[in-house]
């Protein structure tokens, strides 16, 4: 369908940009297409590899032999499961100016490199305790008695990121205040009470791991058991936040009124337990196995995690035969060896 629409009408309203305006704009633009902590990771991982260059004479030019050599030599020092990751990153800063980069990246030779790396100098993962329903128990007993704001806002967020399988980074900041994002803070004002059909919180996480479509997510949790019932604790919370600080848009906030970070989170939960048995994994680790062994199915753990893809399975800290076991009230051997022995015999 022709408009008719003559181009000296077309955008009559916008204004004309200079040159200078057309690239401020576009390198914004560019800025913005990671997020801060993933760029500071890349830019890191680039700087160690012209390090490494420079140390050793060698081209900057990334070649299969040159990221090879960078590979065993920083396998030495680093776990080649890192190293992985760096070239991720090396590829990502310098593809602007080596575009043949990611061929070169995927190459055979340097894949071989790597699993033989992870052969020699690899170490066995160690993984974490997942907080499960008693180990909840225990952080809410460790609470005073008298709690504080401080306490109920711990108290709150342990609750939740359990509830709504939530990663740390989205309800506390960064340690680095240089890689604050206040665009992904929550805000207290998209937070609702709703009680039908059973009473439940909503609020909007305005950005997510597995945010695509930049659009947010609503995170809903329902009340529960009173002792782990994250509604509860949320409306107590929320009391206090709005006595303190009526004005301040903020959900998350310190008796302060300073925005609670990562390494706070963290120290308050190695209070209770040892930082060599609990990571920031640990809760949603615990929520998602929790939810396998009631019976929920694996497609709405994902859903419910927002993972997008089925890595989430690492998460679930006991064997499927042991949670299929768990549901069926015995073991799965035993289940297939009573089918094997009611069989008829051909």
């Amino acid at each position: 369908m022709n408009l008719n629409i003559s181009p000296s009408t077309q955008h009559c309203n916008h204004p004309h940009w200079s040159m200078g305006m057309f690239r401020e704009q576009w390198t914004l633009a560019l800025g913005a297409a990671l997020e801060w902590s993933t760029a500071h990771t890349y830019s890191s991982a680039a700087s160690s590899y012209i390090t490494f260059c420079d140390l050793h004479h060698f081209p900057t030019d990334p070649m299969v032999e040159g990221l090879c050599f960078y590979i065993v030599y920083m396998s030495h020092f680093i776990k080649p499961t890192s190293v992985k990751s760096y070239l991720s990153g090396i590829c990502a800063k310098l593809e602007p100016f080596y575009p043949d980069i990611h061929s070169i990246h995927s190459s055979k030779l340097i894949n071989c490199t790597l699993t033989s790396c992870t052969k020699l100098y690899g170490s066995p993962a160690r993984r974490k305790r997942a907080l499960t329903k008693s180990n909840l128990l225990l952080i809410i007993c460790s609470a005073p008695h008298c709690a504080t704001h401080d306490d109920l806002l711990f108290l709150t967020i342990v609750l939740v990121r359990w509830h709504c399988l939530l990663h740390l980074g989205e309800l506390v900041d960064h340690d680095s205040t240089s890689l604050w994002d206040f665009h992904k803070s929550i805000n207290h004002l998209s937070v609702k009470f709703v009680d039908l059909p059973c009473p439940h919180v909503l609020f909007f996480l305005p950005m997510h791991k597995a945010n695509c479509f930049f659009k947010g997510l609503t995170i809903v949790f329902e009340k529960c058991l009173l002792h782990l019932d994250p509604v509860h604790f949320f409306k107590i919370y929320l009391n206090s936040c709005d006595s303190c600080f009526p004005y301040l848009p903020q959900l998350w906030l310190h008796s302060n009124g300073s925005i609670p970070m990562c390494s706070w989170f963290m120290n308050r939960i190695n209070t209770i337990f040892p930082s060599n048995e609990v990571t920031g994994h640990s809760l949603h680790s615990g929520g998602a196995t929790t939810l396998a062994l009631t019976g929920t199915p694996l497609n709405q753990i994902q859903s419910i995690g927002q993972w997008s893809s089925d890595a989430f399975l690492i998460y679930l800290c006991k064997n499927p035969l042991l949670i299929q076991g768990s549901l069926a009230g015995h073991s799965t051997f035993d289940t297939h060896i009573r089918k094997q022995i009611s069989a008829p015999v051909m």
